[in-house]
């Protein structure tokens, strides 16, 4: 598990005190917090790839040309 944010610190520095159960149970709930907030990302980006699918094409070659 890569220790890089807030949770992540919480849950080790939890478990280094030796209370599993509480770090399980802070993973678990994080984990159903991010599942839902990458849902309603992808909704949104969704809706917003249907309002502009006309430009679609020209913002995949500015993405390109940005990330080259």
């Amino acid at each position: 598990m890569p220790v890089g944010g807030p949770v992540s610190i919480f849950i080790v520095s939890n478990g280094l005190q030796g209370r599993w159960r509480f770090c399980v149970a802070a993973a678990t709930g994080s984990g159903i917090i991010d599942a839902l907030v990458c849902f309603i990302v992808v909704l949104g980006f969704a809706k917003i790839v249907g309002v502009v699918m006309y430009i679609l094409p020209y913002l995949l070659l500015a993405g390109a040309v940005v990330l080259l």
